[in-house]
């Protein structure tokens, strides 16, 4: 079986929180590869949210939870993130939470780059999403040798468009798509922006990167 560990980080960030089963049943089938998520349109990170965005990906998907093991994690120390990999021993880790130059968010504070990479080294795995804000090129380029698949998000990534990227991304995945096609249908994407509530754009040029090792 596939094993997915998901990791929401967002200890340092207000919640803002999309509980209601019918709000996420119609956002989630209502998207769209451009579609900004309503609700999700501020500078605080729903990281609830987008786990629950995966979850449904995999019920609505052919192999439903058959041939995967999804197992999300909350608000993790380094500690407490090395020992979930140990004892999970999953095939993927998507990180849910934010980046920034110095590294990863947890619980305890930031995770640089050599640190992740030190938590890997012992257990390489096949993939790794880094659905944040600079998640590549500097925690990128650490990890790189630890993983045969990398998808990273670039230093200004809207943090509404995240959890769109990730649903669409493991949807393709959980149906059979190969990696190559289930990135691009789920980004990257530029043009249109997205719009805020006010009707204002986002005036960033963003993207996601897939990487994957030469065999």
């Amino acid at each position: 079986r596939l094993r997915v560990l998901v990791v929401q980080a967002n200890s340092l960030h207000q919640r803002v929180r999309v509980t209601d089963p019918e709000e996420i049943q119609k956002v989630a089938g209502a998207l769209r590869p451009n579609d900004a998520i309503p609700g999700v349109l501020s500078d605080s990170l729903d990281t609830d949210f987008e786990d629950k965005l995966i979850k449904h990906a995999l019920a609505q998907s052919a192999v439903g939870g058959r041939h995967v093991h999804l197992k999300s994690i909350g608000d993790v120390t380094y500690d407490e993130l090395c020992d979930e990999i140990g004892s999970f021993e999953p095939d993927w880790i998507h990180y849910i939470g934010h980046g920034s130059g110095a590294g990863l968010e947890l619980k305890d504070g930031v995770m640089t780059p050599e640190e992740f990479a030190a938590l890997l080294e012992p257990r390489p795995i096949t993939g790794l999403v880094l659905n944040c804000c600079h998640g590549r090129p500097v925690t990128a380029a650490a990890v790189a040798p630890f993983v045969d698949v990398l998808i990273a998000g670039s230093p200004e990534l809207p943090d509404e468009w995240a959890p769109r990227f990730a649903q669409l991304l493991w949807q393709n995945i959980f149906n059979g798509h190969s990696i190559e096609d289930s990135f691009q249908d789920a980004g990257p994407r530029s043009d249109p922006f997205p719009k805020f509530a006010d009707g204002s754009v986002v005036q960033l040029q963003f993207e996601h990167v897939l990487t994957i090792k030469n065999e």
